[in-house]
């Protein structure tokens, strides 16, 4: 019945273009009769629609569903399209449908137009479309038109397209060209992206040019992400000594590290250690107006890459220089982060020594860092009292955001004692957010003894956002009495989509009987709420806990938001979330699903379509729809 309904539908559509759209989508579910009427009746139209795109949309859409006799028509129709990139795009869709006469009438045209479309980028997804198509004999035409653009990036893109097609000299001849257009390319970011689509086209015998274009590149961070995109090409040719120079010649130490820790694994083992132990050397010894912390960051990249008697030297040398950096907190955040690739025994003298100048730090939450990043590396006794006297340094801080944050510095290092401190510290803190931070970062690690103390300091955070963050952190630690006492702090919160997220986290702990009431009034809560943006947010947090009577609210309620955009969006939340509840043959529910987001765009339809498909007993229909959409993809956004 629903598909006589829209067969009969079809007829009141009086735009052809939509109509074809319409048909197109229809069509594998119709009967072979009624197919062949709306599909024959619709290309007429299609066939005369004097907007070139349209019509060129329109023929994309019916041509898998034409009859033989109908695809000259069809190509005709094509051809005539005055628009060279519509004419393209339709000679595409038409090209895999016609034989070899119709196909050369139609592509070589359509090829030859090309050249007419005045935007090179336009032009070169033109060539694009056709290329998969093309016959021997149109090939020179297209190697043609690739030499008639002038801007390298899109010379590039057109070449890749056709390289497939032409094999030997000619396929070197044509990649030869754009790589010689790309180091025409003055801009460094232009000129490595156009690398990037060339790299893996590129035969061996043009890979040395790629890298000379590569090293040409005047910024070392795009160079270094250049050298790693061929990385993987360059040992058939040779050219990893090569690759390896370049990267090692780099004037930055965090490119130059980043280059060679990218060839480290292509290349053998003997020229890995001497690569990256020449690179770790340099940034030892790179002059000292350069950022100590970069050498520092350099040595940590490259250090994976050595050997471990060689990789203790580097690590060592890296230490040396690492005094120069100014600021004692970084200098120790340094030592952290390089300490790991030393041998126990002089790890411990390396980080004794950095803990004598963390606690020496003035600053309590600069200290806080420097003795976080050495806490995974200090024996337990030595790292209770490190840990303890900058906790205590915390405490002292005047001002609340700063000693909030250096709180959750600390709390992944803690014992269960000094979480305790940490708690009583935090409980003391104003600022909502600051306090917000730190319970998040305690629940991590949260001992049972402490979990009801937590839960008091969340329930004196007064501001919706952030007791939301408290509240949603917490949920799975809590039971009982707790969970009861959290879910009223989450039901106080005055911002409804902040409480709505809270109590959905807080859900899934309660028991059933209690968790329909209180979801039923926090739907109830949402319709209040007249921002589109804010009712959204609401039915997404929760729409994965609602039971099907309360689900049938919050889709009312979704399908009733002003934006259609959000409309969409909260449409889909509630469908897809109640997707496996919802009865296959309760099409009013899914039709409107799949109608509100086709009215936003074709992604919001995209993400219903997985509980309409789970939710249809018809495997012809799943089938249908999944080549509708494929089918669309081009012309609908």
């Amino acid at each position: 019945m629903a598909l006589d309904s829209a067969v009969g539908s079809l007829h009141a559509i009086l735009d052809p273009y939509s109509r074809a759209e319409a048909v197109g989508i229809l069509a594998d579910s119709l009967p072979a009769r009624e197919r062949r009427a709306a599909v024959g009746s619709t290309f007429q139209e299609a066939c005369q629609i004097a907007h070139p795109t349209y019509r060129a949309w329109a023929l994309r859409a019916l041509v898998p569903y034409l009859p033989e006799d109908l695809l000259p028509v069809a190509a005709r129709a094509a051809r005539a399209i005055g628009d060279p990139r519509a004419r393209a795009d339709a000679a595409g869709a038409l090209a895999p449908y016609l034989d070899g006469q119709n196909r050369s009438g139609l592509l070589g045209p359509a090829l030859e137009s090309i050249g007419a479309i005045e935007n090179v980028s336009w032009r070169a997804e033109a060539l694009r479309v056709l290329a998969p198509h093309l016959p021997a004999d149109l090939l020179d035409a297209a190697l043609r038109a690739v030499g008639t653009v002038d801007d390298p990036c899109s010379r590039a893109t057109m070449a890749c397209a056709l390289a497939r097609l032409v094999e030997g000299d000619d396929r070197t001849a044509l990649l030869g060209a754009a790589l010689h257009a790309v180091e025409t390319i003055e801009s460094a970011s232009g000129r490595a992206e156009a690398l990037r689509v060339l790299a893996p086209h590129l035969p061996a015998d043009l890979l040395g040019t790629a890298l000379r274009a590569v090293g040409a590149i005047d910024d070392p961070h795009l160079c270094a992400v250049s050298v790693v995109a061929l990385a993987a090409r360059l040992s058939s040719a040779g050219l990893l000594p090569a690759a390896t120079s370049l990267a090692g010649g780099l004037r930055d130490a965090r490119s130059r590290a980043r280059a060679v820790a990218g060839l480290a694994p292509y290349l053998a083992a003997a020229d890995r250690t001497a690569a990256v132990a020449a690179v770790a050397a340099a940034s030892n010894a790179v002059a000292l107006l350069e950022d100590p912390t970069a050498r520092v960051e350099a040595v940590g990249m490259l250090a994976p890459h050595l050997p471990a008697e060689g990789r203790a030297a580097t690590v060592r040398a890296a230490l040396v220089h690492a005094v120069t950096v100014q600021e004692p907190s970084a200098w120790v955040e340094a030592v952290g982060a390089l300490v790991r690739h030393l041998p126990a025994e002089e790890r411990a003298a390396a980080v004794s020594e950095a803990l004598r100048v963390a606690e020496t730090i003035a600053n309590a939450y600069s200290r806080a860092r420097a003795t976080g990043a050495l806490a995974p590396y200090l024996p337990p006794q030595k790292r209770v009292l490190a840990l303890g006297s900058a906790l205590r340094a915390v405490g002292e801080i005047a001002s609340q955001h700063i000693r909030s944050r250096a709180l959750v510095v600390l709390t992944p290092h803690l014992d269960e004692a000094q979480l305790g401190t940490a708690l009583s510290i935090a409980h003391d803190i104003d600022d909502p957010v600051g306090k917000a931070e730190v319970v998040v970062a305690l629940t991590a690690r949260l001992p049972e003894p402490l979990t009801r103390t937590v839960l008091r300091t969340a329930c004196t955070i007064d501001d919706p956002s952030a007791r939301r963050n408290a509240l949603v952190a917490l949920a799975p630690h809590l039971g009982g009495e707790s969970l009861t006492t959290a879910w009223a702090a989450a039901s106080q919160i005055s911002d409804i989509p902040c409480r709505a997220a809270a109590l959905a986290a807080l859900a899934p702990y309660l028991p059933y009987e209690e968790r329909l009431g209180a979801l039923g009034a926090a739907v109830a809560d949402v319709n209040e709420v007249k921002n589109s943006h804010a009712r959204l947010e609401a039915l997404e947090a929760l729409a994965p806990h609602l039971p099907p009577d309360t689900a049938e609210r919050a889709f009312l309620s979704a399908a009733s938001i002003d934006d259609a955009l959000c409309r969409a969006q909260a449409v889909a939340a509630v469908a897809v979330a109640q997707a496996p509840t919802r009865a296959s043959g309760d099409i009013r529910y899914w039709r409107q699903a799949v109608e509100t987001g086709a009215r936003a765009s074709r992604a919001h339809v995209l993400a219903v379509l997985p509980a309409v498909l789970a939710a249809a007993s018809s495997p012809a229909f799943s089938h249908s729809v999944i080549r509708a959409v494929v089918r669309v993809q081009r012309w609908w956004p």
